[in-house]
């Protein structure tokens, strides 16, 4: 005979295991939760303090040193960009484009793998997926290998990494839209639909790199192409563009073969980070809520507002200033092209956590009815809080593209100059001095100087 104390006795036990356990998993839920929520950019805290204060050099050589414990298998593309960005600030430009050039070629590669990896993604969430680069570090990294060769003296090679540039941006479009449709169509209702709306597709920036290159190169005719293209930048991207064309680039066509000009190029602040924003939804059938996490761009913001440039002659002590003028907002950009893949995140999100939420909500229904009933609650309670965590945002994004391109230029006397670069904040204090002396002018040549303030 079974006696029923024993057996209400043996219930209790199962059902003390079943809450013991779920508790259990609950609280490492949420210690998995403590961990994830460490903020990516804090990593890199060693070698920010080298670039805020300028030292360029000593960045790099810091990066060099913590690289291996930064970046793990699946970040490489972030390991090349930043390497490559740091070392063309440090003046080592072979370096530079040999990093930007594998972080080029690993963008590539890891855009087709991702495919592959897409199993693992719809189960997890998108941080397994070897990075693949934004839209923007893509389409970038062409524009400082040409900034590369132009100080290297190997201008017909900034040639080919402009045209690139330009080939990438018009291919941007129809890299992300077909993906993003075929997405769409397999979600369970229209109420999850969401618009990308991308404007940019003409860099003024890349147009005047262009235009100079013409200009030293005596083709006037292609210069004036770029300068009216120039222009179409700023017409039909307006906010993107919210400022005047630079006073000083109808003053690039006047140069002539026996003129001596001076160019600044001046970047300035630091590109965007990466912060998670959760969304909530109700499921189709009303029977559970389900999260998304989404990365969004935030700015960091810069303290300049103004930039001055004098120029002192070594040869007669005579000096001059100019005031260098926004022509890119590559921070803006940035947020701009990053909803062609944010809409692809977004549709595999919904996707995904639906498919979770589901799941979860059968087995609970399952266990609910029973004779245990408080383990389907438990289950249900589980389930939505392992979703709460596994539910991350991709984080990953590089660190130190610049947030924004300012430009003058001037016709000077043929000589060396002392050439002083001086960082204002909105009131008119003065952020930091840049000296460069013995810079040399010469008569038709490109006599690019480029500074560089990330702060």
């Amino acid at each position: 005979m079974i006696h029923s104390g024993t057996c209400c006795g043996g219930l209790r036990d199962r059902r003390m295991m079943t809450v013991s356990a779920a508790l259990g998993c609950i609280c490492l839920v949420f210690l998995l939760l403590s961990c994830a929520s460490v903020r990516w950019d804090e990593r890199y805290s060693d070698i920010d303090q080298y670039v805020q204060k300028g030292d360029f050099q000593g960045a790099y050589a810091q990066f060099d040193i913590s690289a291996e414990s930064l970046y793990g298998s699946g970040e490489q593309v972030l390991r090349y960009l930043d390497s490559g960005m740091l070392s063309h600030y440090a003046d080592d430009f072979e370096k530079s484009n040999e990093s930007l050039s594998a972080a080029e070629e690993m963008i590539y590669q890891n855009f087709s793998k991702s495919i592959t990896q897409a199993v693992g993604s719809a189960v997890i969430n998108d941080t397994i997926i070897d990075y693949a680069g934004d839209p923007y570090e893509d389409i970038y990294t062409n524009v400082f290998m040409a900034l590369n060769y132009i100080h290297l003296n190997m201008l017909d090679d900034a040639f080919v990494e402009i045209r690139r540039f330009d080939n990438k941006l018009k291919s941007l479009s129809s890299q992300y839209q077909a993906e993003i449709a075929e997405m769409q169509k397999e979600l369970p209702d229209d109420e999850y639909s969401a618009t990308v709306n991308v404007q940019f597709h003409n860099s003024a920036f890349a147009r005047y790199l262009s235009l100079l290159l013409y200009r030293t190169k005596g083709d006037f005719d292609s210069a004036r192409v770029d300068r009216r293209l120039i222009d179409s930048a700023f017409q039909t991207q307006k906010s993107l563009y919210p400022f005047a064309v630079p006073s000083s680039v109808d003053e690039e066509l006047s140069v002539s073969q026996n003129d001596a000009r001076l160019n600044v190029i001046a970047f300035t602040g630091s590109s965007p980070i990466k912060i998670e924003e959760a969304l909530r939804f109700l499921a189709p059938d009303g029977s559970f809520y389900f999260k998304i996490a989404l990365p969004v761009m935030q700015e960091r913001l810069s303290q300049i507002a103004k930039i001055e440039v004098i120029a002192l002659s070594e040869e007669n002590g005579d000096f001059f200033s100019f005031i260098l003028e926004p022509i890119e907002d590559i921070a803006h950009i940035a947020e701009d092209t990053f909803q062609f893949k944010q809409g692809q995140i977004y549709f595999k999100s919904v996707a995904r956590s639906l498919a979770k939420s589901a799941a979860g909500a059968a087995v609970s229904a399952v266990a609910s009815s029973g004779s245990d009933s408080s383990l389907g609650g438990l289950l249900m309670l589980l389930t939505s809080l392992t979703t709460e965590v596994s539910e991350r945002a991709d984080l990953r994004i590089s660190r130190y593209f610049p947030a924004l391109a300012s430009v003058g230029g001037m016709t000077v006397d043929p000589g060396r100059y002392t050439i002083e670069i001086v960082y204002q904040d909105k009131h008119g204090s003065v952020i930091e001095k840049q000296k460069y002396p013995h810079f040399k002018v010469t008569e038709g040549s490109l006599n690019l100087l480029e500074v560089e303030c990330l702060r």
